[in-house]
């Protein structure tokens, strides 16, 4: 304990500002740090001095008080005036021994410190235990006094413990204290388990104040080995005990205090370490208890302490966060996540089976509650950005698996981009970057989704939709209208843009484009496999035969259209290009002429390269003077507009 300079106040060495007058104590530390190694140094010197003072045969001046003007003349004094006595050669100041203590984090310190102290330990616990065996067997000691002898050997090693620690063998204490906590908790259960000395309500009761001494004394000591003893002693209780044989409320009521313990030792500890292990012994109980013991009646029982243990969890991670204006580490992160998920989890499986026709509400009120939580790092500590982060992602994630689990097909690729569009529209607002950035990862998914999962590209499937008016096309607007309003929105906050984002808007631009293209190429071909998918139906059954394939029947009318959608495709492509080119010059968009010099070259490959073989000559004439005449233009207009194209692309 420290005293505040200020108000006199006792203090923990984890506090980062005084409780009752708010002085900042990191400031005062490194000062008590300064001061506490000056005065081990001059220490050392001073040591180290007189031992060279006594081999030169130099008579010392009196000591001196330990403060560093003195200690610095008197360091001098020997070096000025030397003593006329002869100096013996051999004996010289590098001779000198070494008074320094070995370095704790040497080999033969860390052994004989440590390992010594924990092999013995162990060594004695056994010989002790295979003595008793020797007992029992011979019926020395009966039920009740082996009980007593665990308990009087468990409560001396503690006292033992307390001794050690106070004469600063904290080595030995820790081993004494460990040893004698778990002879405690084998003790009682003992009693309880194996003789059936006592019931298992006193039972559980003295191994919860076991537990309970743990924590206490942990925030006294400053031993978190004590603190995860009786951690993971009290979590082991209710799995020796059986948790089918404890009442549900007894359970997860002891369970809590546990969990509460564990906030109440946070108070004083940064153990980010012992929180994430409560959390996960926490969900071990409930899902031992949930496999064992679970009903669907016992539903609202089940979902209350679930909410409780997500709320304790929930204050467990931003607990030194909101007291002592703390950062997040990577263990509150840890933290935040897993209990975010295993929340879900567990109420999504109490609750899916009364959800009826809205399974997809649970993950959504979640995705509220953690806007905001989101809404409320941002405005109380915005700089911590991991714990905002997380608080978003699992927004995002909650939101993100309410839309497949309520919707289906297009709606959800619809629902994810209008979902980025939000994300990024609220990272100008809040002028955060990994917010934008979370869009942009949602909108690149559903961009995915919607060219890849959502609809087959299979000539079979367009014949059997109408040509423009279907979902597939409602689907291609929606989200090309989505890339287009984020890239007004990239432009028109262009000055607060991170420097990865300053091509976003460009990129936006040239992506719904190909997104355009994409889906009027899907649409010229449901065209012809539609007026294919109508005459293989219109054939007469002379020719279809009763039981002929479906697929060979409309192949065989789908190759017959063949040059004509060859054609179509080759003349959508060469005209796209050239409104490109006419588009990139009226708005001096370089990217944009770029592409349609890119979509004219696979044009001309296509048409010189396919088209030419493959086409009838009809169409492979039309084909041909099209591509002319709409390079002759596109080529008229970059010699006509050379100098502006010139100016505005150096400004580019």
């Amino acid at each position: 304990m420290k005293i505040c300079p200020r108000c006199k106040k006792t203090y923990e060495d984890s506090w980062k500002v005084c409780l009752k007058c708010n002085t900042g104590l990191a400031e005062v530390a490194r000062q008590d740090e300064f001061i506490t190694a000056a005065h081990d140094e001059f220490k050392k010197i001073d040591s180290r001095l007189r031992k060279i003072e006594k081999a030169l045969n130099i008579e010392s001046p009196a000591p001196e008080q330990p403060h560093l003007a003195p200690a610095a003349q008197h360091i001098t004094q020997p070096i000025s005036q030397p003593a006329a006595g002869p100096i013996t050669p051999s004996v010289t100041p590098a001779a000198a021994p070494d008074v320094n203590p070995p370095d704790k984090g040497d080999m033969e310190s860390r052994i004989g410190l440590v390992w010594l102290n924990r092999i013995g330990l162990v060594a004695l616990f056994l010989g002790a235990a295979f003595f008793l065996k020797y007992a029992f067997d011979n019926r020395w000691i009966g039920e009740l006094g082996r009980v007593i002898i665990g308990l009087t050997a468990g409560f001396g090693m503690v006292a033992a413990s307390e001794f050690a620690r106070r004469k600063d063998y904290d080595v030995m204490a820790q081993g004494l204290h460990g040893g004698g906590v778990g002879i405690l908790y084998l003790s009682i259960f003992a009693a309880f388990g194996f003789y059936h000395l006592i019931g298992i309500v006193p039972a559980f009761v003295f191994m919860a104040l076991v537990t309970l001494y743990c924590g206490f004394w942990s925030t006294r000591t400053d031993w978190i080995s004590s603190a995860v003893i009786g951690l993971i002693g009290g979590f082991l209780t209710p799995f020796l005990f059986g948790i089918e044989k404890i009442s549900p409320s007894i359970l997860f009521s002891y369970v809590i205090l546990l969990d509460l313990g564990t906030l109440f030792i946070s108070i004083y500890k940064k153990w980010g370490a012992l929180n994430i292990g409560s959390f996960f012994l926490t969900l071990a109980v409930y899902i031992s208890w949930t496999s064992a013991s679970y009903t669907q009646d016992k539903w609202l029982f089940a979902a209350s302490f679930v909410t409780a243990f997500f709320a304790i969890f929930c204050l467990l991670s931003i607990f030194r966060n909101l007291i002592y204006k703390e950062k997040s580490d990577r263990t509150d992160i840890i933290l935040v996540l897993a209990n975010g998920v295993a929340y879900f989890g567990e109420l999504y499986f109490i609750l899916n089976p009364f959800a009826g026709s809205l399974p997809g509400l649970l993950p959504l009120l979640l995705g509220c509650v953690y806007i905001a939580f989101s809404y409320s790092a941002l405005t109380r500590c915005r700089e911590d950005k991991g714990l905002v982060l997380s608080y978003v992602s699992l927004a995002v994630i909650f939101v993100t698996i309410t839309i497949p689990i309520q919707l289906e097909h297009g709606w959800v690729t619809i629902s994810w981009a209008i979902e980025s569009l939000v994300l990024i529209w609220m990272g100008f607002k809040l002028n955060y970057f990994d917010i934008r950035k979370i869009g942009l990862i949602l909108g690149t998914v559903s961009l995915l989704k919607a060219l890849m999962i959502d609809f087959s590209y299979n000539p079979l499937i367009y014949g059997k939709n109408l040509f423009i008016l279907n979902e597939r096309m409602f689907v291609y607007v929606v989200v090309v209208l989505i890339i287009f309003a984020a890239s007004l929105l990239y432009k028109k906050n262009k000055d607060i843009v991170s420097p990865a984002e300053k091509a976003m808007s460009r990129n936006m631009i040239l992506l719904a484009n190909f997104m355009i293209l994409v889906q009027l190429s899907v649409e010229a071909k449901t065209y012809f496999a539609h007026i294919a998918s109508l005459k293989a139906a219109e054939a007469p059954i002379a020719v279809t035969g009763r039981h002929m394939n479906e697929w060979r029947a409309f192949m065989t009318e789908y190759a017959k259209l063949s040059s004509a959608r060859e054609l179509t495709l080759s003349l959508l492509w060469v005209i796209y290009a050239f409104l490109l080119v006419a588009i990139g010059m009226y708005r001096k968009f370089r990217a944009l002429r770029i592409m349609a010099l890119a979509l004219f070259g696979i044009a001309i490959f296509k048409i010189f390269l396919s088209d030419l073989s493959q086409l009838d000559r009809i169409y492979r004439i039309i084909s041909f003077i099209t591509l002319g005449v709409m390079l002759m233009v596109a080529s008229f207009f970059y010699q006509k507009y050379r100098n502006e194209i010139r100016d505005f692309t150096m400004k580019d």
